[in-house]
């Protein structure tokens, strides 16, 4: 009798669980689900800022020149407390974080936001992504 129960226990909590809307990656990358259960977030964004300079790519728009790298993970944080935010990439939001914190226009920033929840809401709606 009591496996029965136990079974039936598991069961109802299995259907119960709902999927996020959101999942934890967009176009293949990390997004803001994923981020809000990182557990060092800020040796993630190390590796990233490293890959971008390793590959020698311009990684000028991704880099906060003003903030530390435990800034830079608040940072990162505030901007995925928008749930509109949260499809995302991790790089695109590092960029975005980069521009507020680089003293871009409110304008630019803005429509870099707006483009980058557009590009991941796009990408949400393709199968597969």
């Amino acid at each position: 009798m009591k496996p029965a129960l136990i079974l039936l226990a598991l069961t109802l909590l299995s259907v119960a669980q709902e999927k996020p809307a959101i999942p934890p990656f967009t176009n293949g990358m990390c997004n803001g689900r994923h981020w809000q259960v990182f557990m060092d977030k800020g040796n993630y964004l190390v590796g990233f800022l490293d890959g971008l300079r390793a590959a020698r790519s311009p990684s000028r728009p991704y880099i906060p020149e003003p903030l530390s790298m435990v800034e830079l993970v608040k940072a990162v944080d505030r901007f995925y407390q928008e749930p509109e935010n949260l499809a995302i990439p991790v790089p695109e939001a590092l960029r975005i974080v980069a521009l507020k914190a680089n003293g871009a226009p409110q304008s630019e920033i803005d429509s870099v936001s707006a483009a980058a929840r557009r590009k991941a809401l796009q990408a949400a709606k393709q199968p597969g992504e």
